[in-house]
């Protein structure tokens, strides 16, 4: 993943709802630990969400400490940490054809002086919603920078927690290290959903203009399912440099 070397992808044995842990290394700097994340969220309220689960990461260390495996540690307050779109990033182009489709609907409806489609519904996503926390904590007497991020993408969570000796690096170095391992995170690492998910439902008021409606819904839908990755059916070829990681739920596990 870019300067990051995968060191071990570990699943959870009869927990496919916890997702894998990655481990990293960035071959310049081995001192930094580097833990990724990727767990299913389902379709929730984005800040809602990532509130309670960056949330968790701050119970996490405060656990740790009770148990004695840190010392002490200092929180930094919550911010957000949204990330931008590439310009290749797959959801930009649907948004993009979706819009095109729209306009040409929209001229059609319009010659005939019937309703057209809102483009608003189709608007460009700006950005991946995610959560930053910063900590400061002691391991046997060496003081550590840690930083914790929660960003969510395509129905899943990615969480990524990143510590170093403070005499090893700067906390600024730290920073542009784990923000560039987060952007890479969720360009390389993609979830690939099949299922219910999948599943399409357009509501439509009969007394509107029916055509209209069904226009918007089916683009409506085109978009929701590249934003969440959700297949017919699963393309489990493997491009060369990646690996392919499954998780197979029941329904009681993830609804």
């Amino acid at each position: 993943m870019g300067p990051w070397q995968l060191q071990e992808a570990k699943g959870f044995v009869g927990q496919p709802e916890l997702g894998y842990a990655l481990i990293y290394r960035h071959h310049q700097h081995p001192e930094v630990l580097a833990s990724l994340y990727v767990y299913p969220a389902g379709r929730v309220d984005p800040d809602q969400a990532l509130e309670q689960q960056i949330g968790e990461i701050r119970r996490s260390l405060e656990y740790l400490v009770e148990q004695g495996n840190y010392d002490q540690v200092r929180f930094g307050k919550v911010r957000r940490f949204d990330l931008p779109l590439a310009d290749d990033d797959p959801v930009r182009q649907v948004v993009l054809e979706a819009q095109r489709k729209a306009d040409l609907i929209r001229e059609e409806l319009g010659a005939a002086g019937g309703d057209t489609p809102a483009r608003a519904r189709f608007r460009m996503p700006d950005s991946i919603p995610g959560r930053r926390m910063d900590a400061r904590v002691v391991l046997k007497g060496v003081p550590y920078e840690s930083r914790g991020y929660v960003l969510y993408r395509s129905l899943y969570y990615y969480k990524g927690r990143f510590s170093a000796p403070r005499a090893a690096i700067s906390p600024r170095q730290l920073d542009r290290l784990a923000e560039e391992a987060m952007a890479l995170a969720v360009s390389w690492i993609t979830v690939d959903s099949t299922g219910s998910c999948a599943d399409s439902t357009i509501n439509v008021n009969p007394e509107g203009d029916l055509k209209a409606q069904l226009v918007a819904g089916v683009l409506g839908q085109e978009i929701r399912q590249e934003a969440e990755r959700c297949r017919e059916k699963l393309d489990e070829s493997v491009p060369e440099g990646y690996r392919l990681l499954s998780l197979e739920f029941l329904p009681h596990h993830w609804k």
